[in-house]
């Protein structure tokens, strides 16, 4: 990037009128979107083998109707820095959005995703691979499932407070709600919730949840 280019970027960053961002090259090691009006992120896969070298990429706050998981393709270097997609209005995070053009499955290298307070419906990451994940922010969102993330990633941490989930959906996870593994608004069992329901996780702690 030029330096008269990299003035432009931190201008329009700046004054927050970034509208579309479309196959930047940046040198950056930290890029931080956050609080603009980003509707979409077009993955760079217009030549084999581009690449990015962002560490780190916030996202936050923006107006993303739906999350492409291939855009993190040409970002390699994304490993245990958090990377934070919360308050982008992201209403979709699908099997289909998980895959480059050429159905190759993504490789997202990060240690911790954040898509806390969203609006998303659906979340299946089947189609990536995610290695290194230890810590997943699905917090206020609309999810009424548990995402299938168990099964490939056993140790991984799943926070889902503030979602729409049943006490039916939640209690096959008795004990990964107990060992806080997974996180769906546990409380001392003499506070109150806000939900229509509750169930207990041991002698102490309950689980908030809907019927």
């Amino acid at each position: 990037m030029t330096s008269d280019g990299g003035q432009k970027l931190r201008r329009a960053l700046k004054k927050q009128e970034i509208v579309h961002i479309d196959k930047m090259i940046c040198f950056w090691k930290i890029l931080n979107l956050s609080n603009n009006l980003i509707r979409q992120l077009i993955p760079v896969t217009g030549r084999s083998g581009r690449t990015l070298s962002f560490e780190q990429l916030l996202i936050s706050d923006n107006q993303l109707e739906l999350l492409d998981m291939a855009v993190f393709v040409s970002m390699p270097l994304l490993s245990d820095r958090p990377l934070y997609l919360e308050e982008s209005n992201c209403a979709r995070g699908s099997v289909d959005t998980c895959y480059t053009a050429q159905s190759v499955p993504v490789r997202l290298a990060v240690a911790y995703l954040e898509l806390s307070d969203n609006k998303i419906t659906t979340f299946n990451i089947a189609g990536c691979d995610m290695p290194n994940i230890t810590s997943l922010f699905l917090d206020d969102n609309r999810l009424t499932v548990i995402p299938s993330i168990f099964e490939r990633y056993a140790k991984t941490r799943i926070i889902m407070d503030g979602n729409p989930l049943s006490c039916n959906t939640l209690l096959p996870f008795k004990d990964r709600l107990t060992n806080d593994q997974l996180r769906k608004e546990q409380r001392s069992v003499s506070m109150e919730c806000v939900t229509t329901s509750s169930f207990l996780v041991d002698e102490t702690v309950k689980v908030c949840c809907d019927k």
